[in-house]
């Protein structure tokens, strides 16, 4: 993953997950196609009701997003009996 400093535009890459948090406290922010994902995500929880922040690591929104999607079908298979 790819991190652009807001103000400095220093750039940090690492594939180490437990940085995130750390890095987005210190104004860092996704860069790139990471940066649309995530956004594409937040949005996605955002239609399913969830209430997500950019402070949410993906693995947790992709996450919630499947919970939500699987309980969506399960109540359209109820709602169709």
């Amino acid at each position: 993953m790819i991190f652009v400093h807001k103000e400095t535009k220093a750039k940090f890459e690492t594939d180490n997950k437990n940085l995130v948090s750390m890095l987005e406290r210190e104004g860092y922010e996704l860069a790139g196609e990471e940066k649309e994902e995530k956004a594409e995500l937040l949005e996605r929880a955002k239609a399913l009701g969830i209430k997500a922040t950019n402070s949410m690591k993906m693995e947790t929104l992709l996450k919630k997003i499947e919970e939500a999607e699987a309980e969506e079908k399960e109540e359209k298979a109820e709602n169709a009996e």
